[in-house]
């Protein structure tokens, strides 16, 4: 699926400790996988990125865990497999340190680029970029040192028994040694960098991560699997002066038209300058749309007519900004030479303005143009260049990097701003003096978690929308700055919309991607199971206003009754299937009991006459259902737990028999 926004969803802040849902699109991070590793009991994988947060999997690839974090954290201080102590570098020397600070040993190394310690906990290993490992023990005392071939190391794991050595090196590949440096297998075929390699607990596979996502092996090389990936995202996003459309700008290449209820309506073929920054603006009509094209030209194009777009050639770098005046008769366009451009409504170039902003939009009286200065406060200037006056003050500079962005409100009191290293979009007095943020990078209030690019006002100016670097485009509303919808698109045909109350809304193929993940167990629970508690058909359009229908009331579950967890034990010799349930909150209800994916038995723990409860150990009988099994291959026996209430159910646990 060629998505252009990666973003994981949730529709409610999650506490793993209590048992509220959380509604999840599982697509992964929204950069490069630097870091990942099998938990101790090899159900699940965690893996992090530079897009600032950790991902927790199961084995199926369903996301079950968001945290935020600083993936460089990992790399400083690995925990030892009891959890009682961790290894930190201090003064060039790696030490292993309990968690009140108190020092318990010092391994005297030179090389301190990757450290850790060995599954059982009793060996340290260090390892330098040069390909030089040494194992110690917690005394301190070293015990082995290998030279392996490669140049380069960027990361490195021990196997469950200490045998063999796994390293990432920084390029497309992972390999695996022995202990006296002798190359065992290399593994390929991933598409870009590859920074990170585990075991997995019983160290018969391995996950190995990169920038385009993680593959998991066995230690031949083969059955190579793709874990989560990554794709293209959302760089620039603008409304349609009605507001009935929205256009967003992805790193594909391409340009989409939605209209407000999440509906493709358009693709427009960009260039290359849009992979690296992608340019949107309407004219005031909202019939022509200016966006950028190869190199650093810019294509005007009428949305109703079919004809090919006009090529305004002029800037000799990147185009930052462009923007048309409040009459439709002239357009600004900015570069990152702080180039700035004035043309005329056919594209022909009237005036040249040279070092004087990288961003410039008009004024919303069209008489005067808004730049960054070089002090990089929002600056009014005429249409000459002449310098009238800035916004500030300010605590940092706004207009520092390629992606900055500016844009007025429609009643011209107010300026938006955005520097693209930021993770918020700032509004100015258009008198002078900044008002609030949108945004603090703070995942649990819904705000972007890293650089917003760009930011633009809704047509009543009482609304804002921003998309960044984590992928996300989000509505907030202007008088208290909060978020109140987050859109995703998929695909050409699928999207998601949600809300921080749990709203939401999707398209048919949008929703069979979701699920809920609930509880401290990080349960997966189907969609369907508490969709009429979440899903509001038409959500966005009830959120810009376009629609008088009431919003749902989204149900905040404090606690949702979960079903029993569940062993399974197969007697082969007797062809008993023993089923054990653990009650939690939700109680024991019935136990369905399928063959191959065919439901055999509807419920093999039924109340009988007397009982006040359900019975939590089960016996079934194979050998009664013999005709719904394959003779020539293994089949699957699968059972499916519900809460007592009847109405939530566990996922399928299966054996093979």
């Amino acid at each position: 699926m060629k998505a252009f926004v990666l973003i994981v969803l949730a529709c409610l802040v999650l506490d793993v400790q209590a048992q509220k849902p959380r509604l999840v699109v599982p697509i992964g991070h929204t950069s490069g996988v630097y870091w990942a590793s099998f938990s101790l009991d090899g159900k699940t994988v965690r893996t992090s990125s530079p897009d600032g947060v950790t991902l927790l999997w199961d084995l199926d690839g369903k996301e079950l865990v968001e945290e935020s974090g600083d993936i460089s954290s990992v790399f400083q201080s690995p925990y030892s497999p009891d959890g009682k102590s961790f290894l930190k570098v201090i003064e060039d020397t790696v030490k292993l340190l309990d968690f009140s600070g108190r020092e318990l040993q010092v391994f005297y190394t030179a090389h301190t680029k990757w450290f850790g310690f060995s599954p059982n906990g009793k060996i340290v290993f260090t390892g330098s970029p040069d390909g030089l490992i040494k194992q110690w023990d917690l005394s301190g005392r070293l015990l082995n040192t290998c030279k392996l071939s490669e140049n380069q190391i960027a990361y490195m794991d021990f196997s469950p028994d200490t045998k063999l050595v796994l390293t990432a090196n920084g390029n497309k590949t992972a390999t695996l040694w022995d202990l006296s440096g002798r190359l065992l297998q290399t593994f390929t075929g991933h598409a870009d960098q590859v920074f990170d390699a585990a075991f997995s607990p019983d160290g018969k596979s391995l996950l190995v991560g990169g920038f385009q996502g993680g593959k998991r092996w066995d230690l031949t090389g083969r059955g190579c699997e793709n874990v989560n990936g990554y794709t293209g995202g959302v760089s620039a996003v603008a409304f349609s002066p009605d507001g009935r459309l929205v256009l967003t700008g992805s790193t594909d290449e391409t340009f989409k038209l939605f209209d407000v209820t999440g509906n493709l309506q358009h693709v427009f073929k960009g260039g290359d300058s849009v992979t690296n920054h992608a340019i949107i603006a309407f004219s005031p009509d909202g019939r022509r749309v200016l966006t950028n094209g190869d190199h650093n030209t810019l294509q005007l194009r009428e949305l109703s007519a079919a004809k090919p777009p006009r090529t305004l050639v002029g800037h000799k770098n990147q185009v930052n900004s462009a923007t048309f005046s409040p009459d439709g008769k002239t357009i600004l366009t900015a570069d990152k030479d702080k180039t700035v451009i004035l043309w005329d409504e056919t594209g022909t170039l009237l005036q040249q303005f040279d070092q004087l902003s990288g961003v410039a939009v008009f004024s919303p009286d069209g008489k005067a143009m808004i730049a960054g200065s070089e002090d990089g406060i929002p600056t009014l200037f005429d249409l000459t260049g002449q310098e009238l006056r800035n916004l500030g003050p300010s605590e940092e500079s706004c207009f520092v990097c390629d992606y900055a962005s500016i844009v007025c409100s429609p009643d011209g009191k107010y300026v938006l701003t955005t520097n693209g290293f930021n993770s918020d979009a700032r509004l100015w007095n258009m008198s002078g003096g900044q008002i609030r943020t949108f945004g603090n990078g703070d995942y649990a209030t819904q705000g972007h978690t890293e650089s917003v690019f760009a930011a633009s006002f809704s047509p009543d100016g009482k609304k804002v929308v921003t998309c960044g670097k984590d992928y996300s485009v989000k509505i907030w509303d202007v008088a208290s700055d909060t978020v109140l919808a987050t859109l995703i698109a998929l695909d050409s045909t699928d999207w998601v919309v949600t809300t921080p109350s749990g709203l939401f809304d999707a398209s048919p193929g949008a929703m069979k991607l979701l699920y809920f993940v609930v509880g401290k167990y990080l349960e997966v629970v189907e969609l369907e199971q508490l969709k009429e508690r979440y899903y509001e058909p038409g959500l966005l359009s009830k959120i810009m206003g376009f629609s008088n229908e009431p919003l749902l009331e989204a149900v905040a579950f404090d606690s949702v009754p979960l079903f029993p967890s569940v062993r399974l034990n197969l007697d082969t010799a007797k062809n008993n299937l023993h089923i054990l349930l653990t009650p939690r909150s939700g109680g024991v209800g019935k136990v369905s009991v399928f063959i191959n994916d065919k439901e055999i038995i509807e419920d093999a723990n039924p109340l009988l006459r007397g009982q006040e409860r359900r019975d939590t150990a089960i016996t079934v009988e194979l050998a009664k259902y013999a005709r719904y099994f394959l003779l020539d291959s293994l089949n699957t026996v699968s059972i499916r737990a519900y809460n007592q209430a009847g109405w939530l159910k566990s996922a399928a646990q299966s054996v093979e028999y």
